[in-house]
């Protein structure tokens, strides 16, 4: 599940400018034994895209269900992001410099991913917090994939 922007939604649209709340939930659904095969990444991807392009064409018409749908997947233990690579965390300056490394603290807690773009240019910083068995597997994972998305390339 992704909080996703629904100004665009209304009708008229709401302005971009507005500061306001105006999320609603992007519901992401793809089988566990899909995602953990070699190509894991890209059905997880493609499954993103999905659920996004679900949310352009229903837009707000099932907003009357959202609390239900938020407390369901509530009960299973999700995946949380905190963060965005468009915050520009980095270019903060509250006048005694910009800051030299960000941390999102509270990903220890609730067992979510921070993601921010990078102090360099045209990066993304992704925080992870794992056990130690937990992490060996997330490596292993990823390393898989990388491994699998190269012998796409070549």
């Amino acid at each position: 599940m992704f909080a996703t922007d629904h100004r665009q939604s209304y009708q008229p649209p709401i302005p971009e400018n507005y500061l306001g709340n105006c999320i609603g939930p992007c519901i992401v659904q793809a089988k566990v034994k899909d995602l953990i095969g070699p190509a894991g990444i890209f059905v997880a991807c493609q499954a993103i895209g999905k659920a996004f392009d679900e949310v352009k064409r229903v837009g707000i018409q099932n907003a009357e269900d959202w609390g239900k749908i938020v407390l369901e997947i509530g009960s299973h233990k999700p995946f949380g992001t905190s963060g965005s690579f468009r915050f520009k965390v980095y270019d903060v300056d509250f006048g005694w410099g910009k800051p030299a490394k960000v941390d999102i603290v509270s990903v220890a807690y609730s067992g979510a991913t921070a993601v921010a773009e990078s102090r360099e240019q045209d990066g993304m910083e992704i925080g992870l917090c794992f056990t130690q068995r937990e992490i060996e597997v997330f490596a292993n994972y990823i390393g898989e994939g990388l491994g699998y998305m190269s012998t796409l390339v070549n």
